[in-house]
This record gives structure tokens, sequence and C-alpha cells, in this order.
């Protein structure tokens, strides 16, 4: 996994809208906290030298949300994308709706392919943001990104621990 700390968090580092902080559930000793931003874009890339070749590979957004402080995210639907950095016209990327709220609201229009948060065995909520297949011949770095840049509503109260990148068939 990638903690939050190697993520590309738009406006991370501004005091006004994320914090840093700790979390005892969490592996790593800096978690990403927002306050409060309308923008909300979370990326991060990885080397393909450091992952199985001929494996498909799924990656998934870590978080939690503060119950008495999450806003701005019923309903909302977001974007998430895996794909190779550079190659964004060659048809291997796929946007993917997802939600951050449970599938229970009546409110959504749901497509079968949307994605929503499940909780893990440790307690974190995570949300599947898509796959890429690594090839032998694949050397470059792969890009996953997380994204609400159209409504750009007030969203407030949500945990990032980080983004992590597994084999398909060990999920």
């Amino acid at each position: 996994m990638l903690g939050a700390r190697r993520l590309s968090i738009d406006w991370g580092h501004n005091t006004d809208y994320w914090k840093w902080i700790s979390h005892p559930d969490s592996r790593f000793s800096e978690l990403a906290q927002l306050l409060h931003v309308y923008w909300l874009q979370i990326g991060a890339e990885m080397s393909t030298r450091i992952l199985s070749p001929k494996t498909t590979y799924v990656a998934y957004l870590v978080f939690k949300n503060i119950p008495e402080e999450f806003s701005g995210f019923d309903g909302v639907p977001m974007k998430a994308s895996v794909g190779y950095v550079g190659k964004e016209g060659d048809g291997s990327r796929h946007e993917t709706v997802v939600y951050l709220e449970s599938n229970n609201s009546p409110l959504l229009a749901l497509q079968e392919q949307d994605q929503f948060p499940y909780e893990r065995e440790d307690g974190w909520m995570e949300i599947k943001m898509g796959e890429i297949f690594i090839d032998l011949a694949d050397d470059g770095e792969v890009e996953m990104l997380f994204k609400e840049v159209e409504r750009l509503g007030p969203k407030s109260g949500l945990i990032i621990q980080g983004i992590e990148l597994r084999p398909k068939n060990g999920t």
C-alpha cells in the first residue's frame, strides 16, 4: 500500500483543507484528514518494475469517514481510474463511477459497474478504483486517480490511509 504521504493530494499541503494525523488502527504514522474542500483529487504513481508481469492488479482507495464530520459525499458520483502514465489515449484506462457512501441510498441511479465501499478485515473501508494488466513489455508508471471535480460542493470528514494495489486473484 502507498500511504497517504506518498499520494498526490490536491491542496494536501494547505492546513486550511487537510491535516496530517495519526490513527491507532493504521500501519502508517501519518494519514490525511480532509477538513474542507470543494475540489477533491487524490492520485498515486507506482513503477511497473516492482509489479509482477502477466498479472492483473486491482487498485483500492483505503479510507475511513468521521461520522460527525462526513459530509458532501451522499449521492455524489466520483470518478476513479487506473492506467499507464503517458498512455491516456490508448484505451487501457477506464473511468469507474464510485460512491463513498453505502449503496442503500435511494437517490442513486445506479449502473451495474458503479462501485461502493466495503469494510475490510482491519476495520478500514476500501473502494475499487480499477484494474490494470501488467504485461512483460510494460516498463513505466501506473497511475491511480480518485476525484470529484465537477459538482464542486463542500466535502469534509474523510481520512485517507492510502491506495493499495494487489493482484486480482488475491483480493
